[in-house]
């Protein structure tokens, strides 16, 4: 969920449209300051969703949606169930930090890139993260001391929507779902940044706190 050109202080909150209005803020936002954050939102009975504006002003809204849990309609007789899409809760580990040169090699930039940067990390087979059946990671990934306005996507794909936002020399953190590749033999995951020049660079970090198990034959 990305808050965009907001008018007014305020706040976004998403919920299920057919249930009250609640309390809790998913995003707090400032005047001209784009702001994303991840989230997991229940469906109304009309498969529905309320995102709620609560400012002042006005404020334009991009929801991306990452993924889906699937209601399982058990009917008896023999089946056979498997671990897809159960969570796994570890003790958080810091699996990327360009700031000590650990996860990815320094701090991230445009060097040797054509048009926007992308650069690949591991995120299975490190402490409590299993490399086999990873479908995905709970984390927080923070963007420190960027020299430019802009935004990162955590994705093994192409990175077209934005999962953090962040201004020139603003530290910012974010809690995302991150896929993780199941086509690479060392589970790896990207992080794609926009367009932008040559003196771009920003440094990362990536905490994860726990995983999602993909289906097991």
């Amino acid at each position: 969920l990305t808050a965009v050109n907001p008018s007014a202080i305020g706040y976004l909150t998403i919920y299920p449209s057919d249930e009250e209005q609640p309390l809790a803020s998913i995003i707090n936002f400032y005047p001209s300051k784009n702001v994303a954050n991840s989230t997991i939102v229940g469906l109304g009975a009309n498969k529905e969703i309320t995102i709620y504006n609560g400012s002042s002003g006005t404020v334009d809204v991009i929801f991306d949606a990452k993924g889906y849990f699937a209601k399982f309609n058990y009917s008896g007789g023999d089946v056979n169930f498997s671990n897809s899409g159960r969570f796994i809760p570890i003790d958080p580990i810091r699996i990327v930090d360009t700031r000590k040169g650990f996860g990815l090699g320094g701090s991230l930039g445009y060097a040797g890139f054509l048009k926007r940067a992308q650069a690949d990390f591991n995120v299975g087979g490190i402490g409590d993260i299993p490399n086999d059946y990873l479908l995905s990671l709970s984390a927080n990934v923070a963007i420190v001391n960027p020299n430019k306005k802009g935004w990162a996507e955590f994705s093994p794909g192409l990175g077209e929507t934005s999962s953090i936002n962040y201004e020139v020399n603003q530290n910012v953190a974010a809690s995302i779902i991150m896929k993780a590749d199941r086509y690479s033999a060392q589970k790896t995951s990207r992080i794609t940044l926009p367009p932008s020049d040559s003196a771009f660079k920003t440094d990362l970090i990536v905490d994860v706190y726990g995983y999602y198990l993909a289906g097991q034959q």
